[in-house]
């Protein structure tokens, strides 16, 4: 997820009801005036749920849903360091970046300041791997002596032209150059391949799908340069259509029904909740990512080394020597899903894991899909934990996602790629979010072997729209809905709801699951809040939390209200 969440589940009834084109359709009676008409889980006149869906009919591999690449054997080359670029030469640039990657050799670094700096750094002092600076003239040489001299155009001032020459070049494996680079790449022996001046998403689609990698779709701005290597790397198609009228959403139908069960990377064109529900409703979800950069770079796995995570403040697995006479409070931040969060180092601020740690436990919540998009990122985050800090995984697993648009089998598939996840990472706590839990979820996420229990988040209401409540599945493991929010309040006021709650551990009341929304507040604020707390509220990691409750709560399902 990212900054400022809306509230997109209307918008995604409305945008689904424009989608007339869907046509197999359900008919019956609204008894308002219309004949429902359901297609993809919602009514096309008046966008009410459709009461029998269970989700689009995606078909992803179960062994997994990234590709991992191939670090060179020589130094690492970086450019952007040696030479000031432009928008232009740097398209070119990260064009090239992806097609040494997708040719087998992930050789090129793109020198961004911050973060990147650290990640270049520890890639020469942890991993022993050497870089140099080189330009863009020597990559353009080297562009032709190893690939070819091949170039689709694309007129930069037309969004829609960026996306159809990133997704031309790695099709047809050829460098991206920009019109006002024609006159230089020409002069310096590179050829017209083909012309994406005036291509359309839908023209683009139509020519290049069947030379494409369904398994991955990009969402990106034409104005961002990042995630241009990854897209090429992998062939995977690119747009971006903020559009709501028919011929958008029949496009974005087309596409998505194309590359269903797939990860989508990038961000929303049009809202959130329209966006991940639209992406969920065929089984795919989606990669906060639209800000990474070198993700061909961090994503080769056999480099960097690490077959297996393990936490480095595990607590006893034996709670026996709780207290019944106490209220537990868990704390867990929002947004660990976000890819570029994690490769732009917001993490690290001081704001979040760069603070000054109080005595208590906090879970911070990271992504499983570091482990292949970001070993090396997992590795120092892990590495630099100070006592008290816990990791769960992020919602809803793999990606940002709302589980209860898939159908029980993309369920199945998904939730048996991310068990392999959890065991990787070490995670065995996982949030969820979305609008609803059905039993077709729970019953889902709990056959995962690696997960203790769940954190359920509400998308209404800042994640307490279930107050509490807890729900079991039939094998006995907790989902927890987020009881307290520090978000767009103060630590005062969420320490008084808290101390207000039964001190008694015997009961689903006795628990609080507390969510940190990172963009309004920070740890400062959880540090305040702690020390407001009352002597009989113990502050917990979300492991231990679960395993209290699994504990001591009788296993039936409680709904509280506020």
């Amino acid at each position: 997820m990212k900054k400022l969440m809306k509230r997109g589940v209307p918008l995604l009834a409305c945008m689904l009801s424009a989608v007339l084109f869907f046509a197999a359709c359900t008919p019956g009676d609204s008894g308002d005036g219309h004949t429902h008409t359901y297609e993809n889980g919602y009514c096309t006149v008046c966008g009410e749920p459709d009461p029998d869906y269970e989700g689009g009919s995606g078909d992803a591999e179960p062994e997994g849903y990234y590709n991992t690449f191939t670090m060179t054997e020589g130094d690492l080359l970086v450019y952007g360091k040696a030479e000031g670029l432009n928008t232009a030469q740097q398209f070119f640039a990260e064009s090239v970046q992806g097609l040494f990657a997708q040719k087998g050799e992930s050789k090129y670094y793109h020198h961004v300041s911050g973060q990147y700096e650290t990640w270049l750094h520890e890639i020469e002092t942890e991993y022993g791997k050497g870089s140099r600076n080189v330009t863009v003239a020597e990559m353009l040489e080297d562009y032709k002596a190893n690939i070819g001299t091949g170039y689709v155009l694309y007129d930069a001032a037309d969004a829609e032209s960026v996306n159809c020459a990133r997704t031309v070049a790695g099709a047809e494996g050829v460098a991206m150059v920009d019109l006002s680079l024609k006159g230089w790449a020409e002069e310096n022996g590179l050829e017209q391949f083909a012309d994406a001046t005036q291509m359309s998403a839908e023209d683009c689609f139509d020519a290049y799908k069947d030379k494409l990698d369904p398994s991955g779709l990009v969402q990106q701005r034409g104005s961002l340069i990042q995630l241009t290597d990854w897209a090429i790397a992998n062939k995977y198609y690119c747009y971006f259509i903020e559009g709501m009228g028919v011929p958008d959403l029949q496009l974005r139908g087309r596409v998505q029904e194309w590359c269903a069960g797939c990860a989508v990377y990038g961000w929303c064109p049009v809202d959130e909740g329209t966006d991940v529900g639209f992406s969920s409703g065929y089984g795919s979800f989606t990669l906060a990512s639209d800000y990474c950069y070198n993700m061909t770079v961090y994503s080769c796995t056999a480099f960097f080394g690490e077959e297996q995570f393990t936490q480095p403040n595990k607590t006893d697995a034996d709670v026996s020597g709780y207290a019944t006479d106490k209220h537990y409070v868990t704390i867990v931040n929002s947004d660990g899903d976000n890819l570029q969060c994690w490769y732009g180092g917001t993490f690290e601020q001081e704001k979040y894991m760069g603070a000054a740690r109080g005595d208590f436990a906090f879970g911070w919540s990271v992504s499983p899909t570091l482990y292949s998009l970001g070993p090396n990122i997992l590795a120092r985050t892990y590495r630099n934990a100070q006592a008290g800090d816990a990791f769960v995984c992020s919602v809803s697993g793999l990606g940002y996602t709302y589980p209860q648009r898939y159908s029980v089998e993309q369920l199945e598939r998904y939730c048996a790629v991310l068990d392999t996840y959890l065991a990787a990472t070490d995670l065995s706590v996982v949030k969820i979010l979305d609008s609803g839990l059905p039993e077709k979820t729970i019953e889902a996420y709990a056959q995962m072997e690696n997960a203790e229990g769940f954190l359920f988040c509400t998308y209404a209401n800042k994640y307490v729209d279930e107050h509490g409540s807890v729900y079991w599945s039939e094998n006995g493991k907790p989902f927890v809905s987020c009881r307290a929010t520090l978000w767009d309040t103060t630590a005062q006021d969420v320490a008084e709801q808290i101390n207000a709650y039964p001190a008694d551990a015997t009961s689903i009341e006795g628990y609080t699951y507390v969510n940190l929304h990172v963009w309004s507040m920070d740890y400062t604020d959880v540090a305040e809040m702690a020390r407001l707390l009352d002597d009989d509220v113990v502050i917990v990691d979300p492991e231990t939390f679960i395993r209290l409750i699994k504990q001591n709560v009788p296993h039936e399902d409680v709904k509280l209200s506020a």
